[in-house]
């Protein structure tokens, strides 16, 4: 999972240019160079997470699970007046 980048900051900085760029690429012209940059985003995280020596698979699945019991997740509060959107 490296991405070449040498200290925290670059990796940081590499995910915050591919976050923005694949923003930049998301029409239909562009879907390749988006996904492209989604990837990299993905790379540049599980870099970050091994140089930090944290499990992000985990810390993934334990998100996941805990927004399935957040009231604010659900579908009938989503649609509410102030309710979050999607």
């Amino acid at each position: 999972w490296s991405s070449g980048c040498s200290d925290n900051c670059e990796l940081l900085a590499e995910l915050h240019e591919s976050v923005s760029i694949s923003k930049l690429s998301n029409d239909a012209s562009n879907i390749s160079d988006r996904n492209e940059m989604l990837a990299g985003a993905v790379v540049c995280c599980y870099s970050y997470s091994i140089e930090n020596n944290f499990d992000l698979n985990q810390i993934i699945l334990e998100k996941v699970e805990y927004n399935k019991h957040r009231s604010d997740h659900k579908r009938e509060n989503r649609e509410k007046p102030f309710g979050k959107k999607y």
